[in-house]
């Protein structure tokens, strides 16, 4: 008789089952990251399609500090405040400046002594911004402009 030695045919099929269902556990820990930070962005997205804050009336008199006024159209859930950020005619751009706290909808709002941080302000981008679990802002992508002086 010849002397075999070797794994058997049935130990092969549970090696490469087992190797099998491995991948497919790390495939899956990976994949279910991916979608659940997906799912939360959708649901930001979503929430901010039905948010609308406006710059209403914008007074740079005083260079240094700004008035504006905001105002909210109805619908939406409570946001966390508005990020506003001042352009000029050259497209210098200040650093956002944050109204903290909701504004309740179609309600109007002014913020005095805002920092436009640039000469000659002409513009401002309004921004609403939700928090996370967190506490971590996430702004919306839809930018309301208003144009001034």
């Amino acid at each position: 008789m010849i002397n075999k030695k070797g794994l058997s045919g049935i130990i092969t099929v549970v090696i490469i089952i087992g190797i099998a269902l491995v991948a497919m556990g790390v495939v899956w820990y990976v994949l279910s990251d991916v979608l659940e930070e997906q799912t939360d962005n959708i649901a930001f997205s979503e929430k901010c399609l039905d948010v609308n804050v406006r710059a209403t009336s914008v007074d740079c008199s005083n260079p240094a500090l700004c008035s504006v006024t905001l105002n909210r159209k109805s619908g939406g859930d409570e946001i966390a405040g508005v990020k506003l950020v001042f352009k000029n005619n050259s497209d210098a751009a200040s650093d956002p400046w944050g109204v903290l706290g909701n504004i309740e909808p179609l309600q109007t709002v002014t913020e005095t002594d805002v920092d436009s941080g640039i000469a000659n302000a002409t513009v401002v981008e309004v921004n609403a911004y939700f928090e996370d679990e967190a506490s971590n802002e996430k702004i919306c992508s839809q930018t309301k402009t208003y144009e001034f002086g």
